[in-house]
């Protein structure tokens, strides 16, 4: 009898431990089938985030079919040519370094630090968008962090 009572007990015992596995299984596939759709959907929301920006913003593609300028103005123009709104683009992937780099050879600012320093207080580091840009001449590096967003 007690040698039954063991047998029992285990088989009790085995049978919770596969029923708790079993629904902590369901309960994961579950969650992972709910959030599928958001899942899938985010990298057409990162595809369409440049679309937002009516303004001054164009994608990449209409801007070389376009044939725009884009870095080709540098901080060595006459003044007179300075006044003039400055064209830049965006390519997707570049750091804040780098289209600091770009604004400062198209002479859109002096100091890349200071944009550096613009992005950094608008918490924008991220939230930069590519692009090609009107910058209009004498923005402030705050103004054209603005635009870039």
């Amino acid at each position: 009898m007690k040698n039954r009572n063991f047998e029992f007990r285990d088989f009790i015992y085995n049978f919770s431990d596969i029923i708790t596995a079993v629904l902590i299984i369901l309960i994961a596939l579950l969650i992972i089938a709910w959030r599928v759709n958001a899942i899938m959907e985010y990298p057409q929301t990162l595809g369409t985030a440049p679309e937002q920006n009516s303004e001054s913003v164009q994608s990449p593609e209409q801007a070389e079919a376009s044939g725009s300028a884009g870095d080709e103005n540098s901080a060595s123009e006459s003044p007179a040519a300075q006044q003039e709104d400055i064209s830049i683009t965006i390519q997707p992937n570049q750091t804040v370094t780098d289209i600091a780099q770009i604004l400062l050879s198209a002479g859109a600012i002096s100091d890349t630090q200071q944009f550096i320093d613009a992005v950094d207080a608008a918490g924008a580091a991220t939230m930069l968008k590519y692009g090609t840009y009107s910058i209009p001449a004498g923005a402030t590096p705050a103004e054209i962090v603005q635009l870039l967003l």
